[in-house]
């Protein structure tokens, strides 16, 4: 599946048989640092189960690390993604 970084939207996304799924995000910067919150993670319905969700929140870590930005987990998938995957 071709994930595509999509900054006008402010998202991460792909689209599978014509129907789009996406990791969307906000850049901020606190404390003088740079963040990116992943906001919302949306996978269409036939399409879940099947590794969409995991391989959009690599997308946006990988942009993340990429940039040397700190990880605001707002949605409650990439939180859990995260405490299931540490490194």
């Amino acid at each position: 599946m071709e994930i595509v970084h999509n900054e006008r939207e402010h998202a991460f996304e792909t689209v599978i048989d014509g129907a789009r799924s996406h990791l969307d995000y906000d850049l901020a910067e606190r404390d003088g640092k740079r963040q990116i919150v992943f906001t919302h993670t949306f996978v269409a319905p036939e399409h879940r189960g099947k590794g969409v969700a995991a391989a959009l929140v690599e997308a946006g870590l990988d942009f993340a690390r990429e940039t040397g930005r700190e990880i605001v987990p707002a949605c409650s998938y990439v939180a859990q993604y995260l405490e299931r995957h540490p490194q």
